[in-house]
């Protein structure tokens, strides 16, 4: 990206959260002459869309702070920023996102690759950086990142407000700026997010008998899936009627693909890796559990599988379990499948784990090699005729809701 028609100047706020904060504003000259907005919502559902009132109250909002001349405020990290993103994009609108860095990062390769992902145009796009805090948690920067927002704004706009949160507070002791409360909708609690097919996991199994496959589980997404940019994943928010990347959404994603990313999650030194079981589906019904720290079940009913001797010849392998101990004991091509057997606390050796490294291109695979799980037969019957493979649904009945 070509930064020269950039300014770049410091702003200090002071903050009550360890001493002052310097925001390094990367902008458009033309954006320091604008007014600012800053649209506000607290944390929504993981699982929103276009029929929700705060995404709808959000795009008005932002379309009268927009047409009205004003430069967006947003920022990254979280749902509700990152809408704005996508908003203030499709709509032509300036704005100036907020973003935590670290001191090692690199801004101007953030700012390429955030043009990128939300398919922004440089001369409506500003950047503000603050250094991050040192800490595993992202949330720790939620606080400086949210003052730092109050301090930059000119307007702000309540739109889905937590009563006594940090938004709350800040607005309560802001002074000096306009407000307008008439995008305002009562905040609604976060609750659980169990996922499309939580209800459905009941006693009317229709196991697979004699099971000679490996499968790869999937899972609802509450992020952009790998080959998709986040401008697409909020559009599609925006546009549908109910969440669109479900378990079943990211299963028909990987067939419409043909590829299968791999995922550095868990692996040993960040390796990019592709997870498969070869228990049967109906032995792995009592595996899928819901995990807090993902708000979502680990896996969900749908998978794509491969018959065993076709993965094996493909580099699919099992993982060996163990002790860390042993990891350094491994030579180096058995190291990439090591798994930490566990504890009592996260025993994985029930999953019986096999895997591929990297990303898997299922064109290599015959479709006979292939079999698709599905939850209902309904969704069986719409894989076959829209991949033209043979699926097998796990439930005789109860449709999903």
């Amino acid at each position: 990206m070509d930064n020269s028609s950039h300014a770049e100047i410091p702003r200090i706020a002071t903050s009550s959260y360890g001493g002052p904060i310097e925001i390094i504003v990367k902008a458009p000259h033309s954006l320091f002459r604008d007014r600012t907005a800053l649209i506000l919502n607290s944390r929504q559902s993981k699982t929103p869309c276009g029929r929700d009132d705060w995404v709808k109250q959000t795009i008005e909002a932002i379309k009268f702070a927009g047409s009205s001349g004003y430069t967006i405020l947003t920022s990254v990290g979280i749902t509700t920023w990152e809408l704005q993103i996508y908003i203030c994009s499709a709509y032509r609108f300036r704005q100036i996102i907020v973003c935590p860095v670290a001191a090692t990062e690199n801004q101007d390769k953030i700012i390429s690759l955030l043009i990128d992902d939300f398919k922004l145009r440089p001369e409506e796009v500003g950047f503000a950086f603050f250094q991050k805090r040192r800490s595993r948690s992202p949330k720790s920067n939620w606080p400086i990142r949210d003052e730092s927002l109050f301090r930059l704004a000119d307007l702000i706009i309540p739109v889905s407000v937590r009563s006594g949160g940090n938004l709350d507070r800040l607005l309560d002791s802001v002074a000096g700026k306009e407000i307008i409360d008439g995008y305002r909708i009562p905040y609604r609690p976060l609750g659980k997010t169990s996922g499309e097919s939580a209800h459905i996991i009941e006693n009317d199994i229709r196991p697979i008998s004699n099971w000679d496959h490996v499968a790869h589980w999937t899972h609802t997404f509450h992020s952009a899936w790998p080959n998709q940019k986040r401008f697409d994943y909020y559009r599609r928010i925006t546009e549908s009627e109910s969440y669109p990347a479900t378990a079943f959404h990211t299963l028909c994603n990987i067939l419409e693909s043909k590829i299968i990313y791999g995922s550095e999650r868990n692996q040993n030194e960040r390796r990019k890796a592709v997870a498969f079981s070869n228990l049967p589906p109906q032995e792995m019904l009592p595996l899928m559990t819901w995990r807090n720290r993902y708000n979502r079940l680990n896996f969900e009913p749908f998978a794509i599988a491969i018959k065993r001797k076709a993965a094996s010849r493909t580099g699919i392998r099992p993982v060996i379990y163990g002790p860390h101990t042993l990891y350094r004991r491994l030579s180096t091509s058995d190291q990439p499948y090591f798994q930490n057997q566990g504890s009592a606390g996260g025993n994985w050796k029930p999953e019986h784990e096999w895997r591929f490294l990297g990303d898997l291109n299922l064109a290599d695979f015959e479709s006979e090699e292939l079999l698709v799980i599905t939850a209902t037969a309904e969704q069986a019957e719409f894989i076959g005729s829209r991949f033209g493979l043979h699926a097998h649904n796990l439930f005789s009945h109860r449709n999903m809701v």
